[in-house]
């Protein structure tokens, strides 16, 4: 039977010294929180339920005819796009998905204890923005929580390719962003990163609206791609053709939108490792 003293330690050392001595689960450790860290926890998803309201509320007296004109990188214009896109956010998107692994192993990664199914990617992330988390003043089983759920959305980012994105995913993965951002992490890098793909998906949606060549030839490419076809190559260059023949769009607009189209058989995390 674990001793009540012992797993109540709040010293970021010895939280993970006894964690990684008795290979507990993350289940484990959040559940044996004291009254004052599951409140801390508890105060910041409360906090976060509010602000999406805020944000949310702002993004309603949005333009949706300017975002095209005005892709701004901002937590409103983000929202604007999710609610705009072909399968839009619903008021029932707003429960919170799941990106913890509860019953994984915790092991260490630098100075802290995550879950093993994340710790690689995790270990990604400091190695290419230092540690993020380090700013945070919250208590250490609140900062070991919050990066844990990090790391599960970034494993779930990297786990989707980029044309199996929804609304719903994107504004989860956000959200839980959000509480990183909350919490004290530094995590704009990953802001940026889903604004980058709700604009994508956003221009996306437009051009297969208006133009049902393109969209029909993304459609073969992707059938290709499942089945291994030899003809992918070329399908690829008539759709960069396509694009590129497209008159009123400048040359800029005609290379981001082939980007754009090459994007989405890539995991969404591309570029975020």
């Amino acid at each position: 039977m674990r001793g009540d003293v012992e797993l109540r330690i709040v010293d970021r050392d010895n939280i993970v010294e006894k964690t990684s001595k008795r290979g507990l689960t993350l289940k484990e450790i959040v559940s044996s929180s004291n009254e004052d860290e599951k409140r801390e926890f508890e105060d910041a998803e409360a906090a976060i339920v509010d602000l999406v309201g805020e944000i949310m509320s702002k993004a309603d007296s949005g333009n949706r005819d300017s975002i095209l004109e005005d892709l701004v990188n901002s937590d409103e214009t983000f929202i604007l796009i999710l609610k705009n896109l072909k399968y839009p956010m619903g008021e029932e998107d707003i429960s919170s998905m799941t990106f913890l692994e509860l019953e994984s192993k915790l092991v260490k990664v630098r100075d802290y204890m995550v879950s093993q199914n994340c710790a690689p990617i995790l270990e990604s992330l400091f190695d290419k923005y230092g540690d993020f988390s380090a700013s945070s003043t919250s208590n250490p089983r609140t900062k070991m929580h919050v990066l844990n759920i990090v790391g599960g959305v970034a494993q779930s980012m990297c786990n989707t390719k980029v044309k199996d994105i929804t609304a719903n995913l994107l504004f989860n993965w956000w959200k839980n962003f959000q509480l990183a951002q909350h919490v004290g992490f530094n995590v704009q890098f990953a802001f940026d990163h889903l604004y980058r793909l709700a604009q994508a998906q956003f221009r996306m949606e437009g051009e297969f609206k208006a133009d049902a060549k393109l969209l029909e030839s993304q459609i073969k490419i992707e059938e290709l791609i499942l089945s291994q076809e030899t003809k992918l190559e070329v399908l690829k260059d008539k759709q960069k053709q396509l694009i590129r023949s497209k008159r009123r769009k400048s040359i800029l607009e005609k290379e981001c939108l082939i980007q754009d189209m090459e994007s989405r058989l890539m995991p969404a995390g591309m570029g975020l490792l």
